[in-house]
């Protein structure tokens, strides 16, 4: 009986022996398998990869403490440069005035720079008596006040029925709508912004423009890029002068017709 029992102990023993020495290369392959991970991990969350710098570009409406703060840069000593997820910061990006925007790093210099462009401001929108819609070239409504001090026009003529900031104007005549994208865009691109007043986008067949005290027949918008021409040629044959009356520049096909009062 004894030596069944001595017998039955040395097979044991011999079984967890095997047992232990095949377990061990395999923890040993496993350690070496996960370790560099691990080193990498920590060489990551370090101090020597968190970013140094933030710099903000192109943008002149924002401040740029406040683009840090939406993309969760204001404390940039706790942003890995490796681990920053950009794409998701910018989606944060909500300001109405950002067209857009983008990010770059500087992996050595632990830097990263936000590349930013700002939607144009075309002109206001009286919505209510001293509340005022500031929209873009494209009747995107920026934001809404009650002043202004930069030297745009005044839209006039379009019955909206409301508004979001961050949208498209809600408008019931969109064919006054459609002129006012248009004129803005001709304004912005030949530099006329800040000369025209007011525009009166109510009439889809003559939209007019207010110039001081002269009352621009502008017709529609074919042509648009030679009527704006035509308006700048005279208004340069007058330079230095205050000039008041009409001018019917509609048909470009014909001489434009001024009346100048004195």
């Amino acid at each position: 009986m004894k030596l069944f029992e001595d017998v039955l102990n040395g097979v044991h023993g011999r079984y967890v022996m095997k047992k232990n020495i095949q377990k061990k290369p395999f923890f040993i392959y496993g350690c070496c398998i996960l370790a560099p991970f691990f080193v990498i991990i920590l060489i990551l969350l370090s101090p020597l990869f968190s970013v140094v710098s933030v710099t903000v570009e192109g943008n002149s409406r924002i401040p740029d403490e406040e683009i840090r703060r939406e993309l969760g840069l204001t404390a940039p000593s706790r942003v890995n440069i490796f681990l920053y997820d950009s794409r998701g910061s910018l989606r944060r990006l909500n300001n109405p005035y950002i067209e857009s925007a983008s990010i770059g790093r500087g992996f050595l210099a632990r830097e990263i720079t936000v590349t930013v462009v700002e939607r144009r401001l075309a002109g206001f929108v009286e919505f209510s008596p001293g509340q005022y819609l500031f929209i873009d070239e494209n009747g995107l409504v920026l934001e809404t006040a009650t002043a202004f001090v930069e030297s745009l026009p005044i839209v006039v003529g379009l019955d909206f029925t409301g508004f979001t900031v961050g949208s498209p104007l809600e408008v019931s005549n969109e064919r006054a709508f459609e002129n006012l994208v248009a004129i803005s865009r001709l304004l912005s691109r030949h530099g006329m912004e800040s000369d025209v007043i007011r525009v009166d986008v109510n009439d889809s067949s003559n939209i007019r423009l207010f110039i001081n005290e002269l009352d621009v027949s502008f017709g529609d918008t074919a042509n648009g890029d030679q009527k704006i021409q035509t308006l700048i040629q005279i208004l340069n044959h007058f330079e230095g002068e205050y000039v008041r009356g009409t001018l019917d520049i509609s048909d470009i096909s014909r001489r434009p017709i001024l009346r100048h009062l004195t």
